[in-house]
Protein backbone atom coordinates (compact mmCIF):
# COMPACT_ATOMS: atom_id res chain seq x y z
CA UNK A 1 0.00 0.00 0.00
CA UNK A 2 1.35 3.23 -0.78
CA UNK A 3 1.53 6.38 1.77
CA UNK A 4 -0.50 8.33 -0.61
CA UNK A 5 -4.19 7.51 -0.72
CA UNK A 6 -6.41 8.39 -3.67
CA UNK A 7 -10.05 8.94 -3.00
CA UNK A 8 -13.05 8.63 -5.30
CA UNK A 9 -13.66 12.39 -7.39
CA UNK A 10 -17.32 10.83 -8.63
CA UNK A 11 -19.01 13.64 -7.21
CA UNK A 12 -16.88 16.34 -8.58
CA UNK A 13 -17.53 15.32 -11.81
CA UNK A 14 -21.00 15.03 -10.48
CA UNK A 15 -20.58 18.75 -10.13
CA UNK A 16 -18.78 19.31 -13.07
CA UNK A 17 -21.75 17.69 -15.50
CA UNK A 18 -19.35 15.22 -16.62
CA UNK A 19 -19.88 11.82 -17.70
CA UNK A 20 -17.72 9.81 -14.85
CA UNK A 21 -20.40 7.12 -14.27
CA UNK A 22 -20.67 4.55 -11.32
CA UNK A 23 -21.67 1.07 -12.26
CA UNK A 24 -25.18 0.66 -11.18
CA UNK A 25 -26.01 3.08 -8.47
CA UNK A 26 -27.43 5.08 -11.36
CA UNK A 27 -31.25 5.89 -11.87
CA UNK A 28 -32.09 5.30 -15.85
CA UNK A 29 -33.70 8.16 -17.09
CA UNK A 30 -35.33 6.06 -20.18
CA UNK A 31 -38.04 5.67 -17.78
CA UNK A 32 -37.48 8.01 -14.84
CA UNK A 33 -37.66 11.23 -16.24
CA UNK A 34 -34.95 14.38 -15.73
CA UNK A 35 -35.77 16.60 -13.93
CA UNK A 36 -37.63 19.60 -15.44
CA UNK A 37 -34.88 22.44 -14.22
CA UNK A 38 -31.04 22.00 -14.72
CA UNK A 39 -29.12 21.59 -11.15
CA UNK A 40 -26.06 23.70 -12.04
CA UNK A 41 -24.97 26.45 -14.14
CA UNK A 42 -24.60 23.76 -17.06
CA UNK A 43 -27.40 23.67 -19.13
CA UNK A 44 -26.84 19.75 -19.99
CA UNK A 45 -28.52 16.90 -18.26
CA UNK A 46 -27.12 13.36 -19.29
CA UNK A 47 -29.35 10.61 -20.20
CA UNK A 48 -28.64 9.27 -16.48
CA UNK A 49 -28.75 10.85 -13.66
CA UNK A 50 -25.88 12.13 -11.19
CA UNK A 51 -23.64 8.98 -9.15
CA UNK A 52 -23.78 9.65 -5.39
CA UNK A 53 -20.85 9.90 -2.88
CA UNK A 54 -18.59 7.57 -3.59
CA UNK A 55 -18.19 5.05 -0.98
CA UNK A 56 -14.65 5.35 1.11
CA UNK A 57 -14.24 6.35 5.16
CA UNK A 58 -14.84 9.73 3.95
CA UNK A 59 -18.00 9.73 2.65
CA UNK A 60 -19.57 12.17 4.07
CA UNK A 61 -16.78 14.88 3.38
CA UNK A 62 -17.98 14.12 -0.23
CA UNK A 63 -21.77 15.09 0.28
CA UNK A 64 -23.30 18.31 -1.63
CA UNK A 65 -23.35 20.28 1.68
CA UNK A 66 -19.11 19.63 2.27
CA UNK A 67 -18.38 20.57 -1.43
CA UNK A 68 -20.67 23.38 -1.45
CA UNK A 69 -19.21 24.91 1.79
CA UNK A 70 -15.90 23.94 0.47
CA UNK A 71 -16.20 25.99 -2.45
CA UNK A 72 -18.15 29.31 -1.19
CA UNK A 73 -15.54 31.33 -1.15
CA UNK A 74 -13.53 29.83 -4.34
CA UNK A 75 -11.75 31.25 -7.28
CA UNK A 76 -11.46 29.67 -10.22
CA UNK A 77 -8.61 29.14 -12.84
CA UNK A 78 -7.16 27.48 -15.52
CA UNK A 79 -4.40 24.75 -15.83
CA UNK A 80 -2.46 22.98 -18.61
CA UNK A 81 -1.83 19.34 -18.67
CA UNK A 82 1.73 20.06 -16.78
CA UNK A 83 -0.14 21.37 -14.09
CA UNK A 84 0.98 24.95 -14.83
CA UNK A 85 -1.24 27.87 -14.31
CA UNK A 86 -2.91 29.34 -17.96
CA UNK A 87 -5.49 31.40 -16.81
CA UNK A 88 -5.74 33.28 -13.06
CA UNK A 89 -8.28 32.52 -10.58
CA UNK A 90 -10.36 35.46 -10.73
CA UNK A 91 -13.62 33.81 -11.24
CA UNK A 92 -16.33 32.44 -8.97
CA UNK A 93 -17.45 29.42 -10.54
CA UNK A 94 -15.58 28.25 -13.81
CA UNK A 95 -16.76 25.01 -16.28
CA UNK A 96 -14.67 23.34 -18.72
CA UNK A 97 -13.92 24.10 -22.60
CA UNK A 98 -15.89 23.18 -25.21
CA UNK A 99 -15.57 24.67 -28.79
CA UNK A 100 -12.65 27.37 -27.29
CA UNK A 101 -15.20 28.47 -25.51
CA UNK A 102 -16.05 28.50 -21.23
CA UNK A 103 -18.98 29.35 -19.01
CA UNK A 104 -17.42 31.43 -16.23
CA UNK A 105 -19.26 33.23 -13.54
CA UNK A 106 -18.52 37.03 -12.68
CA UNK A 107 -20.61 39.20 -9.91
CA UNK A 108 -23.06 36.20 -10.03
CA UNK A 109 -24.05 36.53 -13.48
CA UNK A 110 -22.46 33.49 -16.33
CA UNK A 111 -20.61 34.34 -19.74
CA UNK A 112 -17.70 33.42 -21.61
CA UNK A 113 -14.24 33.21 -22.10
CA UNK A 114 -11.80 31.90 -24.69
CA UNK A 115 -8.69 29.75 -24.03
CA UNK A 116 -6.75 32.86 -23.07
CA UNK A 117 -8.86 33.81 -20.56
CA UNK A 118 -10.31 37.11 -22.56
CA UNK A 119 -14.02 37.58 -21.83
CA UNK A 120 -15.83 36.90 -25.40
CA UNK A 121 -19.68 37.04 -24.22
CA UNK A 122 -20.35 39.27 -21.03
CA UNK A 123 -21.46 38.08 -17.87
CA UNK A 124 -25.42 38.74 -18.32
CA UNK A 125 -27.17 34.64 -17.81
CA UNK A 126 -28.29 33.01 -14.78
CA UNK A 127 -26.45 29.88 -15.46
CA UNK A 128 -24.64 28.87 -18.52
CA UNK A 129 -23.97 25.27 -20.59
CA UNK A 130 -21.36 23.94 -22.92
CA UNK A 131 -20.97 25.04 -26.21
CA UNK A 132 -22.50 22.04 -29.18
CA UNK A 133 -22.45 22.71 -33.06
CA UNK A 134 -22.13 26.65 -32.64
CA UNK A 135 -24.67 27.24 -29.85
CA UNK A 136 -24.83 27.08 -25.92
CA UNK A 137 -27.93 26.69 -23.46
CA UNK A 138 -28.15 30.02 -21.26
CA UNK A 139 -30.55 30.86 -18.57
CA UNK A 140 -32.74 33.80 -18.14
CA UNK A 141 -35.48 34.14 -15.57
CA UNK A 142 -36.05 30.63 -14.93
CA UNK A 143 -35.67 30.06 -18.57
CA UNK A 144 -33.91 28.30 -21.07
CA UNK A 145 -32.93 29.76 -24.68
CA UNK A 146 -29.43 29.21 -26.91
CA UNK A 147 -27.22 31.90 -27.79
CA UNK A 148 -24.56 31.29 -30.74
CA UNK A 149 -20.67 31.85 -30.00
CA UNK A 150 -21.02 35.50 -30.50
CA UNK A 151 -23.48 36.22 -28.13
CA UNK A 152 -26.71 36.67 -30.46
CA UNK A 153 -30.01 34.72 -29.45
CA UNK A 154 -30.83 31.85 -31.75
CA UNK A 155 -33.95 30.50 -29.80
CA UNK A 156 -35.12 33.07 -27.10
CA UNK A 157 -35.38 31.85 -23.68
CA UNK A 158 -38.53 29.61 -23.68
CA UNK A 159 -37.79 26.01 -22.36
CA UNK A 160 -37.96 24.70 -18.78
CA UNK A 161 -34.83 22.28 -19.67
CA UNK A 162 -31.71 22.49 -22.43
CA UNK A 163 -29.44 20.33 -23.51
CA UNK A 164 -26.36 20.60 -25.69
CA UNK A 165 -26.70 19.85 -29.03
CA UNK A 166 -25.93 15.98 -30.23
CA UNK A 167 -25.56 14.81 -33.90
CA UNK A 168 -27.98 18.29 -35.25
CA UNK A 169 -30.40 18.55 -32.45
CA UNK A 170 -31.16 19.20 -28.46
CA UNK A 171 -33.28 18.34 -26.19
CA UNK A 172 -35.89 20.87 -24.64
CA UNK A 173 -38.76 20.55 -22.11
CA UNK A 174 -41.93 22.54 -22.53
CA UNK A 175 -44.45 22.09 -19.75
CA UNK A 176 -42.64 18.81 -18.48
CA UNK A 177 -42.89 17.24 -21.78
CA UNK A 178 -39.53 16.51 -23.91
CA UNK A 179 -38.91 17.37 -27.71
CA UNK A 180 -36.13 18.61 -30.10
CA UNK A 181 -34.50 21.56 -31.34
CA UNK A 182 -32.17 21.99 -34.60
CA UNK A 183 -29.30 24.59 -34.69
CA UNK A 184 -31.10 27.06 -36.26
CA UNK A 185 -33.62 27.17 -32.93
CA UNK A 186 -36.37 25.65 -34.44
CA UNK A 187 -38.11 22.64 -33.00
CA UNK A 188 -38.11 19.78 -35.00
CA UNK A 189 -39.69 17.59 -32.99
CA UNK A 190 -42.51 18.93 -30.73
CA UNK A 191 -42.28 18.35 -26.78
CA UNK A 192 -44.17 15.29 -27.07
CA UNK A 193 -42.88 12.87 -24.82
CA UNK A 194 -42.39 11.86 -20.94
CA UNK A 195 -38.66 11.51 -21.48
CA UNK A 196 -35.98 12.06 -24.03
CA UNK A 197 -32.42 11.10 -24.49
CA UNK A 198 -30.14 12.89 -26.85
CA UNK A 199 -29.26 11.77 -30.43
CA UNK A 200 -26.67 9.00 -30.46
CA UNK A 201 -26.09 7.20 -33.83
CA UNK A 202 -29.06 8.76 -35.66
CA UNK A 203 -31.49 7.66 -32.62
CA UNK A 204 -32.59 8.63 -29.56
CA UNK A 205 -34.29 7.05 -26.56
CA UNK A 206 -37.88 8.62 -25.84
CA UNK A 207 -40.29 7.58 -23.58
CA UNK A 208 -44.63 6.70 -24.52
CA UNK A 209 -46.56 5.72 -21.73
CA UNK A 210 -43.99 3.99 -19.78
CA UNK A 211 -42.70 2.20 -22.30
CA UNK A 212 -39.46 3.11 -24.07
CA UNK A 213 -38.60 3.16 -28.19
CA UNK A 214 -36.30 4.63 -30.39
CA UNK A 215 -37.23 7.66 -33.38
CA UNK A 216 -35.19 9.58 -35.63
CA UNK A 217 -33.91 12.88 -35.74
CA UNK A 218 -37.19 13.89 -37.74
CA UNK A 219 -39.71 12.03 -34.67
CA UNK A 220 -40.30 9.21 -36.58
CA UNK A 221 -40.71 6.22 -34.22
CA UNK A 222 -37.99 3.90 -36.18
CA UNK A 223 -38.00 1.37 -33.38
CA UNK A 224 -41.40 0.57 -31.22
CA UNK A 225 -42.08 1.87 -27.69
CA UNK A 226 -42.19 -2.03 -26.66
CA UNK A 227 -39.22 -1.96 -24.11
CA UNK A 228 -39.27 -0.49 -20.11
CA UNK A 229 -36.52 0.81 -20.66
CA UNK A 230 -33.24 1.18 -22.92
CA UNK A 231 -30.19 3.34 -23.24
CA UNK A 232 -28.46 5.06 -26.13
CA UNK A 233 -26.92 3.12 -29.49
CA UNK A 234 -23.41 3.22 -29.08
CA UNK A 235 -20.99 1.62 -31.39
CA UNK A 236 -23.33 -0.24 -32.81
CA UNK A 237 -26.01 -1.61 -30.79
CA UNK A 238 -28.07 -0.48 -27.29
CA UNK A 239 -29.04 -2.16 -24.37
CA UNK A 240 -32.76 -2.38 -23.85
CA UNK A 241 -35.10 -3.79 -21.03
CA UNK A 242 -37.50 -6.08 -22.26
CA UNK A 243 -39.18 -7.35 -19.19
CA UNK A 244 -37.84 -6.67 -15.21
CA UNK A 245 -34.36 -7.30 -14.36
CA UNK A 246 -33.78 -9.00 -17.95
CA UNK A 247 -32.01 -6.96 -20.72
CA UNK A 248 -30.87 -7.43 -23.68
CA UNK A 249 -28.99 -5.75 -27.02
CA UNK A 250 -30.67 -4.57 -30.12
CA UNK A 251 -29.64 -3.17 -33.59
CA UNK A 252 -30.59 -0.28 -35.14
CA UNK A 253 -33.16 -2.31 -36.99
CA UNK A 254 -35.11 -3.38 -33.56
CA UNK A 255 -33.63 -6.99 -33.79
CA UNK A 256 -32.01 -8.72 -31.05
CA UNK A 257 -28.39 -8.55 -32.01
CA UNK A 258 -27.24 -12.09 -30.16
CA UNK A 259 -28.33 -14.20 -27.48
CA UNK A 260 -28.08 -13.72 -23.77
CA UNK A 261 -29.71 -11.76 -21.32
CA UNK A 262 -28.53 -9.86 -18.57
CA UNK A 263 -29.68 -8.57 -14.95
CA UNK A 264 -28.64 -5.12 -15.87
CA UNK A 265 -26.49 -3.61 -18.60
CA UNK A 266 -24.86 -0.51 -20.05
CA UNK A 267 -24.27 0.69 -23.62
CA UNK A 268 -20.85 -0.65 -25.18
CA UNK A 269 -17.71 2.16 -24.98
CA UNK A 270 -14.73 0.77 -26.85
CA UNK A 271 -15.72 -2.37 -27.62
CA UNK A 272 -17.05 -3.51 -23.89
CA UNK A 273 -20.19 -3.33 -22.40
CA UNK A 274 -20.81 -3.63 -19.15
CA UNK A 275 -23.48 -5.96 -17.94
CA UNK A 276 -24.52 -7.90 -14.13
CA UNK A 277 -25.82 -11.34 -14.24
CA UNK A 278 -29.72 -12.20 -14.27
CA UNK A 279 -28.88 -13.21 -10.41
CA UNK A 280 -27.67 -10.13 -8.06
CA UNK A 281 -23.86 -10.27 -8.08
CA UNK A 282 -20.13 -8.65 -9.23
CA UNK A 283 -20.71 -6.99 -12.62
CA UNK A 284 -18.31 -7.96 -15.80
CA UNK A 285 -17.98 -6.77 -19.73
CA UNK A 286 -19.28 -8.34 -22.71
CA UNK A 287 -17.84 -7.85 -26.16
CA UNK A 288 -19.75 -7.12 -29.06
CA UNK A 289 -20.99 -10.58 -29.88
CA UNK A 290 -22.22 -10.99 -26.33
CA UNK A 291 -18.90 -13.28 -25.07
CA UNK A 292 -17.90 -12.93 -21.64
CA UNK A 293 -14.19 -10.93 -21.74
CA UNK A 294 -13.81 -9.72 -18.09
CA UNK A 295 -15.26 -12.06 -15.90
CA UNK A 296 -18.49 -10.89 -13.75
CA UNK A 297 -16.08 -10.26 -10.42
CA UNK A 298 -16.30 -6.65 -9.34
CA UNK A 299 -18.66 -4.95 -6.71
CA UNK A 300 -18.34 -1.50 -9.15
CA UNK A 301 -17.62 -0.92 -12.53
CA UNK A 302 -17.86 1.79 -14.77
CA UNK A 303 -17.88 2.19 -18.79
CA UNK A 304 -14.04 2.67 -20.46
CA UNK A 305 -12.63 5.86 -20.95
CA UNK A 306 -9.43 6.30 -22.31
CA UNK A 307 -8.48 2.34 -22.89
CA UNK A 308 -9.14 2.07 -19.59
CA UNK A 309 -11.88 1.47 -16.40
CA UNK A 310 -12.42 1.57 -13.22
CA UNK A 311 -13.23 -1.38 -11.04
CA UNK A 312 -13.71 -2.14 -7.65
CA UNK A 313 -13.44 -6.34 -6.15
CA UNK A 314 -14.99 -5.45 -3.02
CA UNK A 315 -18.35 -3.62 -1.92
CA UNK A 316 -16.70 -1.89 1.25
CA UNK A 317 -13.89 0.37 2.84
CA UNK A 318 -11.06 -2.09 2.01
CA UNK A 319 -11.95 -3.25 -1.13
CA UNK A 320 -9.36 -3.49 -3.76
CA UNK A 321 -10.00 -0.31 -6.34
CA UNK A 322 -8.21 0.70 -9.42
CA UNK A 323 -8.26 0.79 -13.38
CA UNK A 324 -8.12 -2.50 -15.58
CA UNK A 325 -8.01 -2.57 -19.07
CA UNK A 326 -9.65 -4.19 -22.12
CA UNK A 327 -8.48 -7.58 -21.31
CA UNK A 328 -9.33 -7.89 -17.79
CA UNK A 329 -5.81 -7.29 -16.80
CA UNK A 330 -4.91 -4.61 -13.54
CA UNK A 331 -3.05 -1.21 -14.80
CA UNK A 332 -2.93 0.31 -11.59
CA UNK A 333 -4.77 -0.31 -8.08
CA UNK A 334 -5.03 0.75 -4.53
CA UNK A 335 -5.84 4.21 -6.06
CA UNK A 336 -9.21 5.45 -4.67
CA UNK A 337 -10.09 7.88 -7.15
CA UNK A 338 -12.99 6.96 -10.07
CA UNK A 339 -13.17 9.72 -12.14
CA UNK A 340 -13.18 9.25 -15.77
CA UNK A 341 -9.75 10.08 -18.14
CA UNK A 342 -10.23 13.09 -20.29
CA UNK A 343 -7.31 14.33 -22.36
CA UNK A 344 -4.91 11.43 -20.71
CA UNK A 345 -5.77 12.43 -17.30
CA UNK A 346 -7.72 11.67 -14.56
CA UNK A 347 -8.98 13.77 -11.25
CA UNK A 348 -7.64 12.31 -7.79
CA UNK A 349 -7.04 13.20 -4.48
CA UNK A 350 -4.37 12.79 -2.38
CA UNK A 351 -4.54 11.89 1.53
CA UNK A 352 -1.42 12.15 3.76
CA UNK A 353 -1.08 8.85 5.99
CA UNK A 354 -3.64 9.63 8.59
CA UNK A 355 -6.26 10.67 6.28
CA UNK A 356 -6.20 14.38 7.90
CA UNK A 357 -7.17 16.26 4.81
CA UNK A 358 -9.87 14.55 3.08
CA UNK A 359 -11.09 17.98 1.13
CA UNK A 360 -7.99 19.51 -0.87
CA UNK A 361 -4.76 17.97 -2.65
CA UNK A 362 -6.06 17.88 -5.59
CA UNK A 363 -4.09 17.04 -8.73
CA UNK A 364 -3.88 14.18 -11.61
CA UNK A 365 -3.19 10.84 -12.97
CA UNK A 366 -1.79 9.55 -16.15
CA UNK A 367 -3.05 6.16 -17.51
CA UNK A 368 -0.20 4.56 -15.29
CA UNK A 369 -1.68 6.03 -12.57
CA UNK A 370 1.10 8.32 -12.07
CA UNK A 371 0.68 11.34 -10.17
CA UNK A 372 1.80 13.75 -12.87
CA UNK A 373 0.62 16.85 -11.86
CA UNK A 374 1.25 17.49 -7.93
CA UNK A 375 -1.94 17.50 -5.74
CA UNK A 376 -1.41 20.94 -4.51
CA UNK A 377 -4.84 22.32 -5.81
CA UNK A 378 -7.76 22.90 -3.40
CA UNK A 379 -10.35 21.41 -5.72
CA UNK A 380 -10.08 20.51 -9.69
CA UNK A 381 -12.83 19.46 -12.56
CA UNK A 382 -11.41 17.32 -15.22
CA UNK A 383 -9.70 18.36 -18.60
CA UNK A 384 -11.32 19.05 -21.49
CA UNK A 385 -9.58 21.18 -24.44
CA UNK A 386 -6.75 21.00 -23.48
CA UNK A 387 -7.87 22.84 -19.59
CA UNK A 388 -8.83 22.09 -16.51
CA UNK A 389 -10.59 24.66 -13.60
CA UNK A 390 -9.01 24.72 -10.59
CA UNK A 391 -10.17 26.57 -7.47
CA UNK A 392 -8.46 28.11 -5.10
CA UNK A 393 -9.28 30.01 -1.52
CA UNK A 394 -11.59 27.43 -0.57
CA UNK A 395 -13.73 27.86 3.14
CA UNK A 396 -11.69 24.73 4.84
CA UNK A 397 -12.58 26.64 8.11
CA UNK A 398 -16.30 26.09 7.24
CA UNK A 399 -16.00 22.65 6.03
CA UNK A 400 -14.28 22.02 9.73
CA UNK A 401 -16.96 23.73 11.71
CA UNK A 402 -19.41 21.77 9.70
CA UNK A 403 -18.26 18.20 10.45
CA UNK A 404 -18.10 19.56 14.45
CA UNK A 405 -22.06 20.11 14.03
CA UNK A 406 -22.93 16.94 12.21
CA UNK A 407 -20.67 14.83 15.29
Amino acid sequence: MPQSLFLPAALLLALAACAALSAFNIPRSAFAAAPATAPSSQAAATSRTEPPPPRTSARNLYSLPYVETLLRTATWGYIDPTGKVIIEPTFQQAEGFSQGLAAVQMDGRWGYINTAGKTVIKPQYDAAGPFTDGLAAVQVQKKWGYISAAGKVVAEPQFQTARPFHEGRAVIVVDGQYGFINPLGQVVIPAQFAYASDISEGLAVVKVHDKAGFIDPVGKMVIPETFDAAEPFHEGLAAVMVAPGRWRFITPSGQFAFPGEWGNARSFSQGRALVQPIKVGPYGYIDATGKEVIPAKYWEASPFSGGLAHVAEKNNETGLWGYIDAAGQTVFENKRISAAFHDGRAWAQVLDPTGQRPLGNCGFVDFAGALVIPATFEWAKEFSEGLAPFATGCDHAGVRILQQVDH
